[in-house]
């Protein structure tokens, strides 16, 4: 999946983004930073997979309209949504964005160093 949106995107995709999406398929998982609730995205299945490439070359295609760097969504914030999480992929930096905008801050060095910091909550449908 991630060479097909390499190829599409003609870009390397930054490596720790194809390792978070890659590695496990799960419901999305909720989690508590510093700044509060956020809800990690995961794909459940090939079709998520698919529907998942498709949302990042959007999203891909946008910024290039724009002329921003690219980033690459991986979390929203909760209960709203209305911002959400990326990866720079020249740097992978974390940052914090809201749609159409230009990032509003760096949240850590890297998507590792972002995770570390992360409390996990107790998936709703299980409680």
């Amino acid at each position: 999946m991630f060479q097909r949106l390499s190829e599409a995107l003609e870009v390397s995709v930054h490596p720790d983004l194809i390792a978070f999406y890659s590695r496990y398929w799960s419901d999305p998982l909720p989690a508590r930073s510093s700044d509060g609730e956020l809800s990690l995205l995961q794909v459940w299945n090939d079709d998520d997979m698919e529907r998942l490439r498709s949302n990042l070359i959007g999203h891909a295609l946008m910024l290039r309209k724009q002329k921003r760097p690219l980033t690459f969504f991986f979390a929203c914030t909760e209960p709203d949504g209305d911002y959400f999480l990326s990866i720079d992929n020249e740097t992978g930096v974390v940052l914090l964005e809201q749609p159409g905008k230009k990032p509003l801050r760096k949240l850590a060095d890297s998507l590792a160093d972002y995770l570390d910091t992360l409390e996990p909550l107790k998936i709703p449908d299980m409680e």
